[in-house]
């Protein structure tokens, strides 16, 4: 079967948004090394930016060797497509709700108009809109029965051998939402190692307590998307009381009295560590319930609906 100009179009997109990410970590190499040379830098900056050059890399890789596989037909890399369009779509889709409600001030001495605030917002949200466009139509593109069928037969035309990655046994939301927690656990691991504060049920907290709660989420969230993968039962009820608190959550840190207050000063908190003072932005609680409420309903929707996925399978 002749390879679909969907297909190749997709493998270029790849394989540019790969080089690019690729070209943009190798160029932040060069400020690791100007950031290490000024003692005024804080270390949690050159921690960051490390942190940061690693993660693009490894990215990169993961996109290159998808695009390569695109291009070959191989039935792993569908899969792949698909897992990367999910989080990317679960990245991109909150924060386009959340960009036109973003209170940009100035902190120059100088006046800034309002309409550069206004050009920055609608050049981030159609940024944002185009991946999260682009996000929602790998999903749909590389689950049709067409695209499916060109994968399955791959680049020889011959039918791939039974059992291989491009036929999984468990459903492809549940994939998606079990490498999404494993991917985004180690976020919390960062939070740990500069110390962030965490803004938890309305409170900012601080020192040992945020510790125990950063570690034994990234805990729930590890051993929650293993059982999701593994299609254990238990992995599908501890990831609806996960996320069903997270929303819970969300939303009391936003409603609780003088809650606003306590997350201005969590934030400032959080910026200080950048050496910036004061934040250029103010966020609101409520920009985390945008976010929350509608990924995790999402989530909450496929754990649902795919319950029989879990059930009758081979410990």
């Amino acid at each position: 079967m002749k390879r679909s100009a969907g297909v190749t179009a997709s493998a270029v997109i790849v394989l540019i948004g790969s080089a690019l990410a690729l070209l943009w970590s190798a160029l932040m190499i060069f400020g690791v090394f100007a950031i290490a040379a000024q003692d005024s830098q804080p270390k949690f900056v050159l921690y960051f930016i490390v942190a940061l050059v690693v993660f693009m890399f490894a990215a990169s890789g993961w996109g290159i060797a998808s695009g390569v596989g695109l291009l070959n037909r191989k039935g792993w890399a569908r899969i792949s497509m698909l897992i990367f369009s999910g989080i990317l779509l679960f990245f991109t889709l909150p924060g386009l709700v959340m960009i036109p409600f973003l209170p940009f001030q100035a902190q120059s001495t100088q006046p800034v108009p309002a309409s550069v605030f206004t050009a920055i917002k609608i050049g981030m949200s159609v940024f944002y809109a185009a991946l999260s466009a682009l996000a929602a139509w790998w999903l749909y593109f590389f689950n049709t029965k067409r695209v499916k069928e060109e994968f399955r037969t791959g680049a020889a035309g011959v039918p791939e051998a039974a059992g291989e990655i491009g036929t999984p046994k468990r459903p492809l939301s549940i994939a998606i939402i079990g490498w999404y927690l494993l991917v985004t656990s180690p976020l919390f691991l960062v939070m740990v190692i500069f110390h962030f504060p965490i803004f938890f049920f309305g409170y900012m907290v601080t020192g040992s307590a945020a510790l125990a709660i950063l570690l034994t989420m990234a805990g729930v969230q590890i051993i929650s998307g293993i059982g999701l993968l593994k299609l254990r039962p238990w992995g599908r009820v501890v990831s609806i009381c996960y996320f069903i608190f997270g929303m819970v959550q969300a939303v009391l840190s936003a409603v609780l009295p003088g809650s606003n207050g306590r997350f201005q000063e969590a934030m400032a908190t959080v910026m200080a560590r950048f050496g910036t003072p004061v934040a250029p932005i103010h966020f609101s609680p409520w920009f985390s319930v945008l976010s929350v409420i509608p990924l995790y309903g999402v989530l909450l929707w496929f754990l649902f609906a795919r319950k029989r996925a879990f059930e009758n399978v081979p410990a």
